[in-house]
């Protein structure tokens, strides 16, 4: 079974996803993610990450699940 992620109109649409990459191996997603380290950028950037995150799974047939890594940059207190 092949099933297509994220085409290129959606990319465009997420604001944190310039920099992605995917691949299905079985009934794994792997998201390959690039954030922003400006950030003010990187703060709406892994909101909408989570919320675009949450979309994608919905969509997905049941089986898959989502395993995300990356260059979060992420501003997180020690």
């Amino acid at each position: 079974e092949v099933y297509k992620v994220i085409d290129t109109e959606q990319q465009k649409n997420f604001g944190w996803a310039q920099s992605v990459a995917f691949t299905i191996a079985d009934n794994f997603v792997f998201a390959c993610i690039h954030l922003s380290s400006n950030e003010q950028k990187n703060r709406e950037q892994m909101k909408n990450l989570k919320n675009d995150l949450l979309k994608l799974k919905s969509s997905l047939p049941p089986k898959y699940e989502i395993i995300v890594g990356g260059d979060f940059n992420s501003f997180l207190k020690p």
